[in-house]
């Protein structure tokens, strides 16, 4: 469908929205869109990216606990601003609990609100506007670097509380992704679940005994703490990290790690990597518009 862009006022132009559209999406007069600009330049128009969002699910008391929670967190990242769980004949103490360790462990700004028998409340309070993906990137990059430091002194406990605030943060950045469809989303989405995937596996690795692995940890910290300016489009950092992992993977040939800890490190390896080369594409100005 096309549409001619005509002039509105002295230095604006407009075009008109398709009235099947608006009907679809529910828009009335006065109502605000959201207008993103996503990374190849085409605007994207939308119901606005900052409406409450509202859902609700009915449960039963033989609802899994795990499997309730797990609707909380997608929710969450999904950009739900107000869910209700409803139970006609009531919310068990273990679902209630779940609901709760969750909101606390993993939702970010998010509150429970209201709370009775039959029902509970879950709020967010954070503006996602306020919300600097750059931080949370580096704030993720600084608690893996940390995961990296514990492993090398084997101290198991350490790496897996790290592992738990480097999801909490994994879930705000997604989350601010999906209410605000911002330019280069796709890229830190990537990013993001890269991220996390080495954190789970650096959590994995720690619950393992990885004899004869330090070598290969260390080189791995070496490759990660590049990763930052790596992910910038620093060609020197890129350079390295990429120098280091086939360093890693030559070395696994002819160590004498067992396959499941070799498997591990090849694929943390890869992962530092493939965050690495998207700083590729921003050297070369692929990623800028």
């Amino acid at each position: 469908m096309e549409r001619r862009i005509f002039k509105f006022g002295k230095n604006s132009v407009a075009l008109i929205i398709p009235k099947k559209w608006s009907d679809k999406t529910g828009l009335m007069p006065g109502n605000l869109v959201s207008l993103e600009e996503d990374s190849y330049g085409n605007l994207i128009v939308s119901k606005s990216a900052y409406a409450k969002k509202e859902f609700e699910i009915d449960i039963s008391k033989g609802t899994k606990p795990e499997l309730l929670g797990r609707w909380i967190g997608l929710s969450y990242m999904y950009g739900m601003q107000k869910l209700r769980v409803y139970s006609s004949d009531g919310i068990a103490a273990e679902q209630v609990k779940a609901v709760a360790d969750k909101v606390r462990d993993e939702c970010s700004g998010f509150e429970i609100t209201s709370q009775s028998n039959n029902d509970m409340i879950i709020e967010g309070f954070t503006d996602i506007k306020d919300v600097d993906i750059e931080r949370v990137m580096s704030r993720i990059m600084a608690l893996v670097s940390q995961e990296y430091v514990e492993l090398g002194q084997n101290t198991v406990e350490a790496v897996h509380g790290i592992e738990k605030l480097v999801n909490r943060f994994y879930m705000l950045g997604i989350r601010y992704i999906n209410i605000t469809q911002a330019k280069d989303s796709t890229t830190y989405f990537a990013a993001l679940n890269l991220l996390e995937d080495i954190s789970d596996k650096l959590d994995e690795m720690s619950a393992k005994n990885l004899k004869g692995a330090s070598g290969a940890i260390s080189q791995l910290g070496e490759a990660f703490a590049l990763c930052h300016k790596a992910f910038d489009g620093d060609m020197d950092s890129i350079d390295k990290v990429f120098a280091i992992k086939d360093k890693i993977l030559k070395g696994l040939q002819h160590s004498s790690i067992g396959g499941e800890a070799s498997a591990l490190i090849a694929s943390v390896a890869y992962s530092i990597s493939n965050i690495a080369e998207f700083g590729l594409m921003k050297e070369r100005n692929i990623l800028q518009g």
